[in-house]
């Protein structure tokens, strides 16, 4: 874990402002309101800090936010919410893939065949579903 000293001033304000416990969470909204950064810098202060070991919490489910864990079951919870999210970031990623190949093989094929036409109707379904992961 980095030493108190090495955090940057906006890291020792974050770590402040985060409340102990998953009843406590508070938005990255709020945060950054709170810190008056934007969202995204939010996130990645979470992603440094647990990179240096601090126990940032985080839920998906009422009360969202990020929190300090103080207990096992909250550790746990925050490592499947982060393991959920990587394997959703993978499936998209997967999909995005695939979309990019029938794309590229949709403007070989004659879409008037058989095999044309069966590429250029998977392309919106394809479409869909990464816009149903990103959401």
């Amino acid at each position: 874990m980095k030493a108190v000293t090495q955090l940057s001033d906006i890291e020792r304000q974050f770590l402040s402002a985060l409340p102990d416990g998953r009843d406590n969470a508070v938005t990255l909204l709020k945060l950054s309101r709170t810190l008056h950064i934007n969202k995204h810098k939010v996130s990645e202060i979470v992603a440094r800090l647990r990179n240096a070991g601090y126990l940032v919490g985080s839920s998906k489910s009422r009360p969202n936010g990020v929190y300090f864990i103080i207990t096992a079951q909250e550790f746990w919870e925050t490592v499947n919410t982060i393991n959920k999210s990587i394997q959703s970031q993978q499936a998209t990623n997967y999909l995005k893939n695939q979309l990019f190949f029938l794309k590229r093989l949709s403007n070989e094929l004659d879409s008037e065949t058989k095999a044309g036409a069966m590429v250029d109707m998977q392309i919106p379904n394809l479409e869909m579903a990464i816009e149903e992961l990103s959401v």
